[in-house]
C-alpha cells in the first residue's frame, strides 16, 4: 500500500477548533514539484484566563522538489511556513478560502469573528503581497487584512462561503438571516463589502450553522 502523501499528514493543535478549511493546488508533470496545500483552522479558549487564546492559524505547505517514490516522508521536499493571528475576545467559528484570480498569487480568506467577517490574502509560493497594505499584525507573518464588514449587532456570525469566482460571499448567522455581499477591491486591493440581499428561510427560526 502506498504510503500518505503530501497534502496527507497531521497537524497537532493548542486550542479547540471551531472550523477549518483546505486549500490545494496539486503538483504537476514532469518535475511533479510545485504542489501546494494551505490548511486554516480557527477557535480558542474564549478567555486569555484559560491560557488558552482566540485564533486564526493557516499552515502552508509547499512541494519544492520531486517526491521520491521510495521514501518513507515526504519532509525533505516540502518547505513549510505558518501564520498565527489573534483574533482577540471573539473566537473564529468560520473559514473559507478561495483561490484570487489576479497576478498576486495569493488566496483569499474569509473568516467569522463574532459580528464580522474579515477578508484575509495568504501568498502561494513565496509570491509578493499586495503594495501599501499594512500587515493586519506583526506577529502574524505573511498574511494582510484586507478588509471586513460588521454584519450587524448581535447577527453573530456562524458561516461562510465564497461565491465559484470568488467575488461575492454567503454568511450564516446566529439570527438565522443570510445575507449575501459582492466584495469589491479598489486600485490598492483593499476589501469593501456591497450587500445585495438579506434574508431569512421560510418557516426556519433557528441558527444558520452552514452555507455553500
Amino acid at each position: 500500500m502506498p504510503i500518505p502523501r503530501h497534502p496527507s499528514r497531521l497537524e497537532t493543535v493548542t486550542f479547540p477548533v471551531f472550523a477549518c478549511c483546505w486549500y490545494g493546488k496539486p503538483s504537476l508533470p514532469p518535475t511533479n514539484a510545485g504542489g501546494i496545500s494551505i490548511l486554516a483552522y480557527c477557535g480558542g479558549g474564549g478567555s486569555a484566563k484559560t491560557g488558552v487564546f482566540n485564533t486564526l492559524a493557516v499552515v502552508v505547505k509547499e512541494q519544492v522538489s520531486p517526491v521520491d517514490p521510495n521514501a518513507r516522508s515526504d519532509d525533505d521536499v516540502v518547505a513549510e511556513r505558518k501564520i498565527k493571528i489573534d483574533t482577540g475576545v471573539q473566537i473564529g467559528v468560520g473559514v473559507a478560502m478561495h483561490r484570487h484570480h489576479s497576478n498576486t498569487g495569493d488566496v483569499r480568506m474569509l473568516v467569522c469573528v463574532g459580528d464580522k467577517v474579515n477578508l484575509y490574502a495568504v501568498p502561494l509560493e513565496g509570491s509578493p503581497l499586495l503594495e501599501n497594505l499594512p500587515e493586519e499584525d506583526e506577529d502574524a507573518g505573511p498574511s494582510l487584512l484586507l478588509g471586513g464588514v460588521t454584519v450587524g449587532e448581535k447577527y453573530g456570525c456562524n458561516a461562510v462561503a465564497f461565491s465559484p469566482l470568488g467575488d461575492a460571499m454567503a454568511v450564516g448567522c446566529e439570527n438565522g438571516q443570510v445575507i449575501i455581499y459582492r466584495i469589491l477591491h479598489d486600485e490598492a486591493g483593499r476589501a469593501t463589502f456591497r450587500k445585495i440581499v438579506e434574508a431569512q428561510g421560510e418557516g426556519h427560526d433557528g441558527a444558520g450553522s452552514s452555507v455553500a
